[in-house]
């Protein structure tokens, strides 16, 4: 285990050593970096502790990469623009993705999120085109704006209660996003939070939901129902915005307080007439009902 702190290893898409883009982020300083036998293994002086500010960025023949469980987190634009880059697992002991971390990583399928993570920052996936697999832990607390942005493959998506806010443009252009779990516990989905997600035609809206923007489902074209609570915030935002709702928890074999039963034969009631007018063609006969009870009294 110490042996492995003191080192990354990879694999590369062309056989050859990946320099990294800056060589001073990691926590310790590189001694080494070889490539033999299919991996590539840098060397450390000390336990890597980070995958700093663009330590992999644009570094395009990066295939596949194990993080050491001594590294907390991953910086900014870490692995932006890792083309070749086809699957990544974060250990536990990272707590933080920053901004950008694997934007634009075209090749990028499948990635496991470590148990320890709490915060994904903005952008963090954004363009990852091709990503599919992705689940977010329990742990994560702030999920940033764009963070998912344009993952046109991503058909499945569990937002844990342990996030309150759905930040702008989250999973904005997630064209193939078909199932959406919100769990109870998330308060607020802001401005184009789903924006053209235009694989969704169902979801459901937890009643934790407190605010829901007025476009942040814009573009969803194919969106026509929402599962709401009967009464919350999410049934009330539903219904002024046009969605067919399917109410959960509203009592539908509920009995009016009083059922009146009344006969003809136990009123005054004498006769009902219908008195048929005709208003030419355009409209046709038109009329109306006459009653007339037992003293004379007409009423229409």
């Amino acid at each position: 285990t110490i042996k492995n702190a003191y080192q990354i290893r990879y694999t590369s898409t062309d056989g050859n050593v990946v320099t990294p883009y800056s060589n001073v982020v990691f926590g310790a300083n590189i001694v080494s970096n070889t490539y033999e036998n299919g991996v590539g293994i840098i060397e450390f002086d000390g336990p890597v502790t980070a995958i700093g500010n663009q330590a992999f960025y644009q570094c395009a023949t990066l295939e596949t990469i194990t993080i050491p469980n001594t590294v907390t987190y991953i910086g900014s634009s870490a692995f932006s623009y890792c083309q070749g880059l086809t699957s990544i697992e974060i250990p536990d002991s990272v707590t933080r993705i920053s901004e950008e971390a694997f934007a634009e990583c075209n090749d990028l399928t499948d990635v496991k999120l470590g148990s320890g993570i709490t915060f994904i920052e903005e952008s963090a996936f954004i363009r990852c085109y091709n990503l599919t697999n992705i689940e977010i832990p329990d742990s994560v607390t702030y999920l940033g704006h764009n963070a998912f942005y344009g993952c046109e493959s991503l058909t499945d998506i569990k937002i844990p209660g342990s996030i309150e806010v759905i930040e702008y443009a989250t999973f904005s252009y997630c064209n193939n996003l078909t199932n959406v779990e919100l769990s109870d516990g998330v308060r607020n989905i802001d401005s184009e939070a789903f924006s053209y997600c235009n694989g969704l035609t169902e979801i459901r809206i937890p009643e934790s939901v407190v605010s829901i923007e007025d476009d942040a489902f814009y573009g969803c074209d194919n969106l026509t129902t929402l599962y709401v609570m009967a009464g919350s915030e999410a049934d009330s935002w539903a219904e002024e915005n046009g969605y067919a709702v399917v109410k959960e928890g509203a009592d539908e074999t509920e009995e009016p307080e009083e059922a009146v039963e009344v006969s003809l034969a136990e009123t005054n009631i004498q006769g009902i007439h219908w008195c048929p007018e005709y208003f030419g063609e355009d409209f046709g006969w038109i009329g109306t009902f006459r009653v007339v009870t037992s003293d004379g009294t007409i009423y229409t």
